[in-house]
């Protein structure tokens, strides 16, 4: 079995708010929450939160939290070590989606392809990071990324390659939210 990791970003958040609101629907939801064993970590402009093990939900998690907490919620995620994305909501409302094999479990249609592809001029500004830090990032993975035998990185100082899932981890610590 691979990895399963979900580690929420919050901006604009104090931990003990965050920490409030996810342990009081942690009791009512059943995306698997378990309070004592999420890691919180504060940064200068929010949270971050690792998320427990067989915790799950995805795009309702983020959207949820975001309206409650009325603030900028990115969830990224590695899905059984396969691949990695995020999923972006303020109060709400989807702001962006990613993920670096959209055809994972079913074909889908370039149009859906396209809805999974990523903004990176809506990461950059949420995150005040250039755009040209992260871009390469939002690149979605063919058969021809597993072909490559040399080593391929999105930026020259990152730890994992390009088809690796652990470059998730890149992303974050571009981001303002290193991934420990």
């Amino acid at each position: 079995m691979g990895e399963f990791i979900n580690v929420l970003v919050i901006k604009h958040c104090k931990e003990e708010k965050a920490r409030e609101i996810i342990e009081k629907k942690a009791a009512a939801s059943e995306w698997g929450l378990i309070p004592g064993r999420c890691q919180y970590k504060t940064f200068n402009d929010g949270v971050q939160v690792l998320l427990n093990d067989g915790c799950c939900g995805y795009e309702d998690m983020p959207k949820w939290l975001s309206r409650k907490l009325c603030c900028p919620i990115l969830l990224c995620y590695i899905y059984d070590g396969d691949f990695w994305g995020y999923d972006f909501y303020e109060n709400g409302k989807e702001i962006d989606i990613f993920c670096t094999v959209p055809d994972y479990f079913d074909d889908i249609t370039k149009k859906e392809a396209a809805k999974l592809s990523g903004n990176s001029s809506i990461i950059a500004k949420y995150f005040n990071v250039d755009e040209e830090s992260i871009k390469n990032y939002l690149r979605q993975w063919t058969d021809a990324v597993y072909e490559i035998e040399d080593e391929e990185k999105a930026y020259e100082d990152d730890g994992f390659n390009i088809g690796d899932a652990w470059q998730m981890a890149d992303f974050m610590q571009k981001i303002g939210f290193p991934y420990e």
